[in-house]
Protein backbone atom coordinates (compact mmCIF):
# COMPACT_ATOMS: atom_id res chain seq x y z
CA UNK A 1 0.00 0.00 0.00
CA UNK A 2 1.40 3.39 -1.02
CA UNK A 3 -0.41 6.69 -1.35
CA UNK A 4 -3.73 4.91 -0.89
CA UNK A 5 -3.10 2.39 -3.67
CA UNK A 6 -2.44 -1.31 -3.08
CA UNK A 7 0.34 -2.88 -5.16
CA UNK A 8 1.30 -6.54 -5.52
CA UNK A 9 4.91 -7.17 -6.57
CA UNK A 10 5.97 -10.37 -8.28
CA UNK A 11 6.75 -13.13 -5.79
CA UNK A 12 10.43 -13.86 -6.35
CA UNK A 13 10.89 -16.32 -3.48
CA UNK A 14 7.95 -18.77 -3.73
CA UNK A 15 9.19 -20.87 -0.81
CA UNK A 16 8.90 -17.83 1.47
CA UNK A 17 5.95 -16.26 -0.30
CA UNK A 18 7.56 -12.85 -0.64
CA UNK A 19 9.24 -10.46 -3.06
CA UNK A 20 12.86 -9.70 -2.29
CA UNK A 21 16.14 -8.43 -3.75
CA UNK A 22 14.52 -5.68 -5.80
CA UNK A 23 14.53 -5.14 -9.55
CA UNK A 24 18.17 -4.57 -10.52
CA UNK A 25 20.04 -7.40 -8.81
CA UNK A 26 20.57 -9.28 -12.08
CA UNK A 27 20.37 -6.38 -14.51
CA UNK A 28 23.20 -5.17 -16.73
CA UNK A 29 24.27 -1.63 -15.82
CA UNK A 30 25.55 0.92 -18.31
CA UNK A 31 28.95 2.58 -18.00
CA UNK A 32 28.69 6.33 -17.37
CA UNK A 33 32.30 7.24 -16.68
CA UNK A 34 35.56 5.71 -15.53
CA UNK A 35 39.03 6.79 -14.53
CA UNK A 36 42.00 4.97 -13.05
CA UNK A 37 40.49 5.03 -9.55
CA UNK A 38 36.74 5.50 -10.17
CA UNK A 39 33.93 3.90 -12.19
CA UNK A 40 30.30 5.04 -12.42
CA UNK A 41 27.38 2.92 -13.67
CA UNK A 42 23.68 3.57 -14.19
CA UNK A 43 20.46 1.64 -14.78
CA UNK A 44 16.79 2.46 -15.32
CA UNK A 45 14.65 0.45 -12.92
CA UNK A 46 11.82 0.28 -15.44
CA UNK A 47 8.17 -0.63 -14.92
CA UNK A 48 7.26 -3.98 -13.37
CA UNK A 49 4.25 -5.81 -12.02
CA UNK A 50 3.07 -3.77 -9.06
CA UNK A 51 5.73 -1.12 -9.70
CA UNK A 52 4.61 1.87 -11.82
CA UNK A 53 7.45 4.15 -10.74
CA UNK A 54 10.25 5.01 -13.21
CA UNK A 55 13.48 5.47 -11.26
CA UNK A 56 17.03 5.91 -12.48
CA UNK A 57 19.87 4.59 -10.31
CA UNK A 58 23.59 5.29 -10.42
CA UNK A 59 26.42 3.74 -8.45
CA UNK A 60 30.03 4.94 -8.29
CA UNK A 61 32.94 2.89 -6.95
CA UNK A 62 36.04 4.86 -6.02
CA UNK A 63 39.30 3.60 -4.54
CA UNK A 64 41.44 6.02 -2.55
CA UNK A 65 43.69 6.35 0.47
CA UNK A 66 40.70 5.60 2.72
CA UNK A 67 39.80 2.38 0.92
CA UNK A 68 36.70 1.82 -1.21
CA UNK A 69 33.89 4.38 -1.28
CA UNK A 70 30.55 3.49 -2.91
CA UNK A 71 28.06 6.25 -3.71
CA UNK A 72 24.46 5.61 -4.81
CA UNK A 73 21.89 7.97 -6.32
CA UNK A 74 18.23 7.44 -7.14
CA UNK A 75 16.19 9.91 -9.22
CA UNK A 76 12.45 9.86 -9.72
CA UNK A 77 11.84 10.30 -13.44
CA UNK A 78 8.07 9.98 -13.15
CA UNK A 79 5.19 12.39 -12.61
CA UNK A 80 4.13 10.97 -9.20
CA UNK A 81 5.88 10.36 -5.90
CA UNK A 82 7.65 7.01 -5.56
CA UNK A 83 8.54 4.82 -2.57
CA UNK A 84 12.18 3.80 -2.44
CA UNK A 85 14.51 1.58 -0.45
CA UNK A 86 18.01 0.30 -1.19
CA UNK A 87 20.27 -2.38 0.22
CA UNK A 88 23.55 -4.02 -0.78
CA UNK A 89 24.75 -7.61 -0.25
CA UNK A 90 28.27 -6.77 0.90
CA UNK A 91 30.42 -9.71 2.01
CA UNK A 92 33.60 -8.78 3.87
CA UNK A 93 36.54 -10.80 5.14
CA UNK A 94 39.59 -10.21 7.31
CA UNK A 95 42.46 -11.48 5.19
CA UNK A 96 42.42 -15.26 4.75
CA UNK A 97 41.42 -16.05 8.32
CA UNK A 98 38.44 -18.39 8.73
CA UNK A 99 35.36 -16.55 9.93
CA UNK A 100 35.23 -18.55 13.15
CA UNK A 101 38.63 -17.15 14.19
CA UNK A 102 37.43 -13.54 13.76
CA UNK A 103 35.46 -11.19 15.99
CA UNK A 104 32.58 -8.93 14.98
CA UNK A 105 31.87 -5.42 16.23
CA UNK A 106 28.46 -4.00 15.29
CA UNK A 107 27.73 -0.42 16.34
CA UNK A 108 24.01 -1.11 16.66
CA UNK A 109 21.71 -0.83 19.66
CA UNK A 110 18.55 -2.56 18.40
CA UNK A 111 17.58 -5.46 16.17
CA UNK A 112 14.37 -6.26 14.31
CA UNK A 113 12.98 -9.76 15.07
CA UNK A 114 12.38 -11.83 11.95
CA UNK A 115 9.97 -14.71 11.36
CA UNK A 116 12.24 -17.49 10.03
CA UNK A 117 9.35 -19.05 8.10
CA UNK A 118 8.98 -16.01 5.83
CA UNK A 119 12.01 -13.85 6.69
CA UNK A 120 9.69 -10.92 7.44
CA UNK A 121 9.56 -8.81 10.63
CA UNK A 122 7.19 -10.18 13.27
CA UNK A 123 7.72 -7.63 16.07
CA UNK A 124 8.99 -4.13 16.72
CA UNK A 125 12.69 -3.38 17.17
CA UNK A 126 14.19 -4.64 20.42
CA UNK A 127 17.27 -3.60 22.37
CA UNK A 128 20.23 -5.95 21.91
CA UNK A 129 21.71 -5.36 25.38
CA UNK A 130 22.13 -8.62 27.26
CA UNK A 131 21.15 -10.82 24.30
CA UNK A 132 22.98 -13.05 21.82
CA UNK A 133 22.48 -10.29 19.24
CA UNK A 134 24.68 -7.78 21.09
CA UNK A 135 27.95 -7.15 19.23
CA UNK A 136 28.59 -3.62 20.51
CA UNK A 137 31.53 -5.20 22.31
CA UNK A 138 33.42 -7.37 19.78
CA UNK A 139 32.56 -11.06 20.00
CA UNK A 140 34.06 -14.14 18.39
CA UNK A 141 31.93 -15.59 15.58
CA UNK A 142 32.74 -19.25 16.19
CA UNK A 143 29.39 -21.06 15.93
CA UNK A 144 27.33 -17.88 15.56
CA UNK A 145 24.40 -17.74 13.13
CA UNK A 146 23.01 -14.39 11.95
CA UNK A 147 20.42 -13.12 9.48
CA UNK A 148 19.32 -10.04 11.37
CA UNK A 149 18.48 -6.40 10.63
CA UNK A 150 20.04 -3.92 13.08
CA UNK A 151 19.33 -0.24 13.70
CA UNK A 152 19.99 2.50 16.28
CA UNK A 153 23.46 2.78 14.77
CA UNK A 154 26.14 4.65 16.71
CA UNK A 155 27.77 7.58 14.94
CA UNK A 156 31.55 7.53 15.32
CA UNK A 157 32.34 11.17 14.55
CA UNK A 158 30.94 14.48 13.31
CA UNK A 159 30.74 13.15 9.76
CA UNK A 160 27.67 11.12 10.64
CA UNK A 161 29.32 7.83 9.77
CA UNK A 162 28.72 4.53 11.52
CA UNK A 163 31.47 1.91 11.43
CA UNK A 164 31.38 -1.86 11.94
CA UNK A 165 34.46 -4.12 12.05
CA UNK A 166 35.43 -7.71 11.37
CA UNK A 167 38.56 -8.29 13.44
CA UNK A 168 41.21 -10.89 12.61
CA UNK A 169 43.25 -12.69 15.30
CA UNK A 170 46.54 -11.21 14.04
CA UNK A 171 45.52 -7.68 15.03
CA UNK A 172 44.24 -6.55 11.62
CA UNK A 173 40.67 -5.99 10.56
CA UNK A 174 38.23 -4.82 7.92
CA UNK A 175 35.77 -1.99 8.55
CA UNK A 176 32.52 -1.25 6.76
CA UNK A 177 31.18 2.27 7.26
CA UNK A 178 27.90 3.88 6.25
CA UNK A 179 26.73 7.48 6.24
CA UNK A 180 23.51 8.69 7.86
CA UNK A 181 21.50 7.80 4.73
CA UNK A 182 21.85 4.11 5.68
CA UNK A 183 20.27 3.81 9.16
CA UNK A 184 20.06 -0.02 8.97
CA UNK A 185 22.59 -2.82 8.63
CA UNK A 186 21.74 -6.47 7.96
CA UNK A 187 24.22 -8.97 9.41
CA UNK A 188 24.13 -12.31 7.61
CA UNK A 189 26.39 -15.35 7.97
CA UNK A 190 26.46 -17.72 5.01
CA UNK A 191 26.89 -21.27 6.28
CA UNK A 192 26.92 -24.66 4.52
CA UNK A 193 25.05 -26.02 7.55
CA UNK A 194 22.04 -24.02 6.36
CA UNK A 195 22.61 -24.81 2.67
CA UNK A 196 23.78 -21.22 2.24
CA UNK A 197 27.55 -21.58 2.18
CA UNK A 198 29.69 -19.00 0.42
CA UNK A 199 31.44 -20.49 -2.65
CA UNK A 200 34.93 -21.79 -1.85
CA UNK A 201 34.84 -20.38 1.71
CA UNK A 202 31.95 -22.01 3.52
CA UNK A 203 31.08 -19.65 6.37
CA UNK A 204 31.25 -15.97 5.42
CA UNK A 205 29.93 -12.68 6.77
CA UNK A 206 27.83 -10.11 4.93
CA UNK A 207 27.28 -6.65 6.40
CA UNK A 208 24.56 -5.14 4.25
CA UNK A 209 23.94 -1.35 4.31
CA UNK A 210 20.20 -0.64 4.04
CA UNK A 211 18.08 2.49 3.93
CA UNK A 212 15.13 0.65 5.50
CA UNK A 213 14.32 -2.72 7.07
CA UNK A 214 12.67 -5.66 5.29
CA UNK A 215 8.99 -5.16 4.38
CA UNK A 216 9.29 -1.36 4.64
CA UNK A 217 6.81 -0.93 1.75
CA UNK A 218 4.15 -2.35 4.10
CA UNK A 219 5.37 -1.12 7.48
CA UNK A 220 6.50 2.30 6.28
CA UNK A 221 9.50 2.17 8.64
CA UNK A 222 12.23 4.46 7.26
CA UNK A 223 10.69 4.21 3.80
CA UNK A 224 12.01 6.91 1.50
CA UNK A 225 9.65 8.89 -0.74
CA UNK A 226 11.05 10.55 -3.87
CA UNK A 227 8.94 13.30 -5.37
CA UNK A 228 8.99 13.91 -9.15
CA UNK A 229 12.47 14.99 -10.20
CA UNK A 230 13.93 14.46 -6.70
CA UNK A 231 17.35 12.75 -6.29
CA UNK A 232 18.50 10.83 -3.23
CA UNK A 233 22.17 10.03 -2.52
CA UNK A 234 23.95 7.86 0.06
CA UNK A 235 27.42 6.39 0.59
CA UNK A 236 29.17 3.53 2.33
CA UNK A 237 32.66 2.09 2.12
CA UNK A 238 35.18 -0.54 3.11
CA UNK A 239 38.61 0.10 4.57
CA UNK A 240 41.31 -1.46 6.71
CA UNK A 241 41.01 -1.04 10.46
CA UNK A 242 43.72 0.85 12.29
CA UNK A 243 45.38 -1.96 14.34
CA UNK A 244 46.03 0.51 17.15
CA UNK A 245 42.28 1.09 17.50
CA UNK A 246 41.15 -2.54 17.53
CA UNK A 247 39.80 -3.21 21.05
CA UNK A 248 41.17 -6.71 21.54
CA UNK A 249 41.20 -6.15 25.29
CA UNK A 250 37.38 -5.98 25.09
CA UNK A 251 36.78 -9.00 22.87
CA UNK A 252 34.60 -11.60 24.54
CA UNK A 253 34.46 -15.23 23.48
CA UNK A 254 31.61 -16.71 21.50
CA UNK A 255 28.65 -17.77 23.59
CA UNK A 256 28.64 -21.05 21.69
CA UNK A 257 32.22 -22.33 21.61
CA UNK A 258 35.68 -21.30 22.83
CA UNK A 259 38.08 -19.32 20.67
CA UNK A 260 39.95 -21.37 18.11
CA UNK A 261 43.45 -20.01 17.74
CA UNK A 262 46.77 -21.12 16.32
CA UNK A 263 49.52 -22.19 18.71
CA UNK A 264 52.18 -19.99 17.15
CA UNK A 265 49.81 -17.03 17.26
CA UNK A 266 49.23 -17.68 20.97
CA UNK A 267 52.97 -17.42 21.49
CA UNK A 268 53.11 -14.16 19.54
CA UNK A 269 50.27 -12.72 21.64
CA UNK A 270 52.06 -13.60 24.86
CA UNK A 271 55.23 -12.03 23.53
CA UNK A 272 53.48 -8.82 22.45
CA UNK A 273 50.87 -8.28 25.14
CA UNK A 274 52.49 -9.86 28.19
CA UNK A 275 56.12 -9.20 27.20
CA UNK A 276 57.04 -12.71 28.28
CA UNK A 277 60.24 -14.43 27.23
CA UNK A 278 60.06 -17.60 25.20
CA UNK A 279 61.21 -19.60 28.19
CA UNK A 280 58.42 -18.26 30.38
CA UNK A 281 55.86 -18.92 27.65
CA UNK A 282 57.08 -22.51 27.37
CA UNK A 283 56.94 -22.99 31.14
CA UNK A 284 53.43 -21.51 31.41
CA UNK A 285 52.07 -23.55 28.52
CA UNK A 286 53.62 -26.77 29.80
CA UNK A 287 52.14 -26.11 33.23
CA UNK A 288 48.67 -25.46 31.85
CA UNK A 289 48.35 -27.95 28.98
CA UNK A 290 46.43 -31.16 29.32
CA UNK A 291 44.86 -33.60 26.92
CA UNK A 292 41.13 -33.51 26.42
CA UNK A 293 40.34 -37.09 25.41
CA UNK A 294 36.77 -36.31 24.41
CA UNK A 295 37.68 -33.67 21.84
CA UNK A 296 41.10 -35.14 21.04
CA UNK A 297 42.76 -31.77 21.24
CA UNK A 298 44.97 -29.78 23.54
CA UNK A 299 43.56 -27.01 25.66
CA UNK A 300 45.20 -24.04 27.30
CA UNK A 301 43.29 -22.01 29.86
CA UNK A 302 44.53 -18.57 30.88
CA UNK A 303 42.77 -18.68 34.22
CA UNK A 304 45.72 -17.46 36.30
CA UNK A 305 46.86 -14.46 34.31
CA UNK A 306 47.01 -11.09 36.00
CA UNK A 307 44.95 -9.20 33.40
CA UNK A 308 41.23 -9.95 34.03
CA UNK A 309 40.42 -9.21 30.38
CA UNK A 310 42.26 -12.38 29.39
CA UNK A 311 40.76 -14.61 32.06
CA UNK A 312 37.69 -15.35 29.99
CA UNK A 313 39.74 -16.73 27.13
CA UNK A 314 40.14 -20.38 26.36
CA UNK A 315 42.74 -21.20 23.75
CA UNK A 316 42.48 -24.40 21.77
CA UNK A 317 44.63 -25.83 19.06
CA UNK A 318 45.06 -29.22 17.49
CA UNK A 319 48.67 -30.37 17.72
CA UNK A 320 48.32 -34.10 17.43
CA UNK A 321 45.28 -36.30 17.11
CA UNK A 322 46.46 -38.57 19.90
CA UNK A 323 45.31 -39.30 23.40
CA UNK A 324 47.81 -39.37 26.24
CA UNK A 325 46.96 -40.23 29.85
CA UNK A 326 47.88 -37.37 32.17
CA UNK A 327 51.50 -37.53 33.39
CA UNK A 328 52.25 -40.37 30.96
CA UNK A 329 55.47 -40.57 28.93
CA UNK A 330 53.50 -39.43 25.88
CA UNK A 331 52.26 -36.33 27.70
CA UNK A 332 55.82 -35.59 28.86
CA UNK A 333 57.09 -35.82 25.27
CA UNK A 334 54.24 -33.60 24.14
CA UNK A 335 55.18 -30.95 26.69
CA UNK A 336 58.76 -31.19 25.47
CA UNK A 337 57.57 -30.64 21.88
CA UNK A 338 55.60 -27.56 22.97
CA UNK A 339 58.65 -26.18 24.76
CA UNK A 340 60.80 -26.69 21.70
CA UNK A 341 58.17 -25.08 19.46
CA UNK A 342 58.52 -21.77 21.28
CA UNK A 343 62.22 -21.52 20.43
CA UNK A 344 61.78 -19.96 16.99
Amino acid sequence: MFDGIEHQLEITEPALGNASHGFVRRRNWSLVDHTYERVELSVDVGLHKGWPYPLQLTIAYEVGADGLTVTHTATNKGATSSPFGLGMHTFIRAGDFPLDECALHLAAGTRLPIDPARMLPNAYSQAVAGTDYDFRTPRLLDGVQLDTPYSALDVVDGSGRTQHELLAPDGTGTALWTNREFPWIQAFIADPANDKGYPDRGRALALEPMTCPPDAFNSGIDLLVLHPGQTWSGSWGIKLCDPALIPWDRVTPSRHRPITIGFRYLVSVLRTVRHWSHSRIAAEICRSVWVNARFRRLEYRSCEWENPAWNVFQFRWVCRVREYPKNSRGATLLRHDLSRATSF
